[in-house]
């Protein structure tokens, strides 16, 4: 086992600190905190995808339209949960298309900058440098789908616990210290550091 590189970790803490900055400076809500997630989900499944297409080579031509769709359905239906559930009456109220989603990232142009970014210095570094490209080729299919449900299930306990206890600037930042410590254990995990 290695030890945990500064060069992909000091990246991942650095973007869960937007979402704080986010709630803590901007006033980010709930939804929006949640949203943000939600696009660090799509920034995974983005790299996710060139795994496959590098991994797979010409077989990619039939796996990756498979994955981009059924990843694709997933992205929508976690948007539409977040939408009717978190986003309030003003926001719920929208029909969830690529013009909403255009619309809310004008918004979040930082936050998906950065995940780029933090997720492409990992890809960089672990994929073509530590050549975790020479693994099992159906951890790059099911790796997201783990990652991203564990994620999910934390950030979704955490958002109802900010309801429940209409605790927003307090709850929001424990729920963003919570999603960051799982992120850095799954991060962990991925790439089989101690």
């Amino acid at each position: 086992m290695n030890k945990f590189p500064l060069v992909t970790g000091i990246p991942l803490l650095l973007v869960n600190l937007i979402p704080l900055a986010g709630v803590v400076f901007l006033g980010w809500n709930l939804f929006e905190v949640l949203y943000a997630y939600w696009l660090e989900s799509a920034v995974i499944g983005f790299y996710s995808l060139i795994r496959i297409i590098i991994s797979y080579n010409i077989l990619s031509i039939l796996i990756a339209p498979f994955f981009m769709a059924h990843f694709g359905g997933f992205m929508y239906g976690h948007l539409f949960f977040l939408v009717r559930v978190f986003g309030g009456q003003e926001v719920s109220r929208q029909r969830i298309d690529w013009d909403m989603i255009w619309r809310f990232n004008a918004n979040f142009k930082a936050m998906l900058a950065a995940l780029f970014v933090s997720h492409g210095i990992s890809f960089i570094y672990h994929f073509l440098v530590k050549k975790e490209f020479l693994r099992e080729r159906r951890d790059f299919m099911t790796g997201p789908y783990k990652r991203i449900i564990l994620m999910h299930l934390t950030i979704i306990f955490g958002g109802w616990l900010v309801l429940i206890f209409k605790e927003p600037v307090w709850g929001l930042a424990v729920l963003v210290v919570l999603k960051s410590i799982m992120d850095l254990r799954g991060h962990k995990r991925e790439h089989g550091y101690t």
